[in-house]
Formats: structure tokens, sequence, C-alpha cells
């Protein structure tokens, strides 16, 4: 009789589940996917920035330079100039010059080969390229796998030379010992005199590519860009900088000056604007959810207020009464987190050309965001449930 008195039905949990429950499923739902979407984001912008560039970017001053009008200045004098001066400077460790910088969008060469290895056709064969002074791997942390890199003897009265990178001389050699080999490009024929790991260039989303590296004072080629390490803050030369490039070439003036962690990070604006929105909308409906169920729980706990207080009154156990107030909730969270979870599945999907590193249907962000949402639940509910437990029965009896 007491057990039959303290397990009414479970059909009475159910009733209520109506307009509120669905309101309340239709609320998790949407913040289910949005959790996801969000989740899947922020991961994305995470592997972006902790994937390996292949160059060390603390510490380094990335300065751009460009001659005014149609000036030429004989860029070998310049840069040799240059990079005296901001050695000399206190607080910086090396100094290189390139021709697009590092992390900018280099440069591209085809109808190139290696002596001794087939001649590349199609649309294979091609190549990344750039042109470096003196100490450019050393500046940006670029491991060398082989050989040397440039030096001041590679010059216009030396025999050219260059140095590419891994995935270069795999897919044109099948191996990773390509120094002193030749490579041929426009007619003319150099030695390689160092291999490179590979770095990744413009789009950080793209895989590394075939890239060669030409010694900038054998071409004159112009030069863009300044890479200055130091042990110091990079701001704290900035100004030495400007100043030593004005006194240099009054007619060179500097177009931009960033860290490289700043360059990285304008290159993820979108990532983090996407982010960021993801976010926003995610927390929103997320409050709207835990005011939902707030709502639901604390209206359930009044309109049944007269039965938890008789089922306390006949020695029902605690989780009896919690079980009363939140089985319809349970059901419409349930009922959301399935519906979100299908919905979130189609669109990651869609946006899957937005992701980086991870797939549009990662179990470990769904369980993430699963986990939130419960979390939320949990927490929205905590009162009113607390309410009901220490609801008075003689008090509770005497409503109608």
């Amino acid at each position: 009789m007491h057990e039959a008195a303290v397990s009414l039905p479970a059909a009475q949990g159910l009733k209520g589940l109506g307009l509120r429950g669905g309101l309340v499923a239709v609320q998790a739902s949407l913040s289910m996917v949005l959790l996801v979407v969000g989740g899947l984001f922020v991961h994305t912008l995470q592997n972006l920035k902790n994937q390996d560039l292949g160059l060390r970017i603390g510490n380094v001053l990335s300065v751009q330079l460009a001659p005014e009008g149609q000036y030429q200045p004989v860029w070998p004098s310049l840069i040799m100039q240059l990079l005296l001066r901001v050695e000399a400077v206190p607080g910086v460790k090396a100094a290189c010059a390139s021709f697009d910088g590092a992390l900018g969008n280099a440069g591209g060469i085809r109808g190139f080969r290696f002596e001794g290895s087939p001649v590349p056709t199609g649309e294979d064969q091609r190549a990344g390229a750039t042109w470096v002074s003196t100490r450019y791997f050393e500046t940006l942390g670029i491991s060398l796998l082989e050989g040397r890199e440039f030096s001041l003897r590679d010059n216009a009265s030396s025999l050219p030379v260059v140095i590419v990178n891994r995935t270069m001389a795999r897919r044109y050699t099948g191996t990773d010992h390509a120094v002193g080999r030749r490579f041929v490009f426009n007619g003319k024929s150099y030695e390689i005199v160092g291999l490179a790991g590979d770095v990744k260039h413009g789009d950080l989303r793209e895989p590394t590519q075939p890239f060669v590296y030409f010694a900038s004072l054998q071409s004159g080629s112009e030069i863009h860009s300044l890479e200055v390490r130091t042990s110091v803050s990079p701001v704290a030369v900035a100004g030495d900088i400007r100043r030593i490039v004005r006194e240099v070439d009054p007619r060179v003036r500097i177009t931009a000056l960033a860290s490289l962690e700043q360059l990285i990070n304008q290159k993820l604006t979108r990532e983090v604007l996407v982010t960021d929105l993801a976010g926003f909308f995610a927390g929103l409906t997320l409050m709207l959810v835990i005011l939902g169920i707030y709502g639901t729980v604390a209206y359930s706990v009044a309109r049944r207020a007269k039965e938890i207080g008789i089922r306390i009154a006949l020695g029902a156990r605690p989780a009896n009464i919690v079980g009363i107030v939140l089985l319809q909730l349970a059901l419409a969270i349930l009922a959301g987190l399935v519906v979100g979870t299908a919905i979130a599945m189609v669109a990651g999907r869609l946006l899957s050309f937005l992701l980086f590193g991870l797939k549009p249907t990662d179990m470990q962000t769904v369980g993430g965001a699963a986990l939130i949402l419960c979390l939320a639940a949990l927490a929205a509910g905590y009162l009113p449930v607390r309410r009901a437990l220490r609801l008075d029965p003689t008090t509770a009896l005497r409503l109608e």
C-alpha cells in the first residue's frame, strides 16, 4: 500500500509535456546544433594556429619595403647595407631579406627539371619560388636537412645555386638527398646546395608545396621584406629599423611592420570572425535553454505541489520526487539532443569547407556539446528541484 501510494503511474509525468516541453526540446535542439558548429570552428581555429608551419614565429619582426615611384635601387648593395646595420641594433639576433617575406604569397615557376631525373610533364610541373638573402633560414628558424645556407660568396660573380625544400626533392627526384644535384630553370643550370624543411607559404590551409629558394645576391631581384629575429620584443627594435631604412635609402619606405604572430592572426581574421559569431549564438541559445528549463521545472513544481506534498507525507524518497519533477524535462532534453545531433551532422558536412584538421562529424566535439547542454540543464533545474524537495507537506496539502 505504501509503495503503491508513492509510485503513481509514470503517465502523469508525461501529461505536462505539451507546449512547454516542446519548446524546451526545440531550444535544446537548436542549442545543440550551434554548440557543435561553434565547437568545430573553435577546433579549426586551434588547429590552424597550432599546426607546424615549418618555422619559429616567436620574436620575429616582418618589415615590408617599397621604393618610391619608378625608382629602382641597386638591390644587392641595398640589402647588404640594411642587413649590416640592422644586425648591429641591440637586441637583434639575426636578420634577412626576401622577395615576398615569411608567410607571403610566394610566386611560382614552371618549366624546370632536375638533371638525371625524368622531365616532369603536365600540371604537376610547378613549384613555389622566392629570392632570399643570407641567414634567411637561420632568422626564420627553418630547418636545413642537408647542405648549407646561402653565403656572401653566392653573388653575381659565382656559380648559380639554389636551395629546395623536401617536398620538391621527393616529388621530382624521389629522394631526400638532393644536395649536389643540378637544377635547370630558364636555360640556366643551378647547383643545389641545401635541402630545407617544408614551410607554409600564403594560405595556412594548403598543404606544403614544392618550393625553391634562389640567392638574391646572385639575381639582383627586388626585395620587398626584411625579417628580424630579436632577443627582446620585436616592437622594441621597430623604431631603430625605421631609422635605418630612412638613412640607408630615403627613397625606400616601409609600407607595413608587424610580428609574425600578428601576420598569422591577420590571415585568420575570417576564422576568428566565424568562430566568434558561432560562439555568440551558441551562448545565446544556451541561455534560452537554461531559462526555458528553469521556467518549465518551476511551473511543474508549482502545478504539482499538492501531489508532491502527499508523496513527501507518505515517505517518498528524494529520488522519487526528482523523478516526478524532471521526467518531462528529461524527455524534452533527450528529444532535443537527438534531433539537434542529427541536424548538426548535416550542418557540419555543409560547412566542411571551412574546417581544418578535423572531420565534420568529430565525435569529441559532439560529445562536448552534449555534455555542456546536459550540465546547463542540471544547473537550470537545480533551484526548482531543491524547492520541491524542501516543500512542507502541511502547506502543500492546503493548496487547491
